[in-house]
């Protein structure tokens, strides 16, 4: 994961956004209002469509993330197909 990020705008990018996403819903959850309970799910819905992507852009890279599968997010592709680890 550290590699997709250390090579990829993109995936640095997504990752920043999805960090702001997480702190905004947080302030959102914490309030009571009728715009609060609007805003909780907006960022809620923003923040599974950025976990979705990520988890894409790693999936793209060989990586099962443990929301997607049961591998350790540290098991590469290759060796879920059977091939013999290096």
């Amino acid at each position: 994961m550290g590699r997709a990020y250390e090579n990829s705008e993109s995936f640095r990018s997504l990752c920043r956004d999805y960090l702001a996403c997480t702190a905004a819903l947080a302030r959102w959850q914490e309030g009571g209002s009728e715009e609060a309970l609007l805003r909780t799910g907006e960022y809620s819905e923003l923040l599974s469509e950025l976990t979705a992507e990520i988890e894409t852009c790693l999936a793209d890279e060989g990586w099962t993330c443990p929301t997607v599968g049961d591998e350790p997010l540290r098991r590469k592709r290759e060796e879920r197909d059977g091939r013999e680890r290096p």
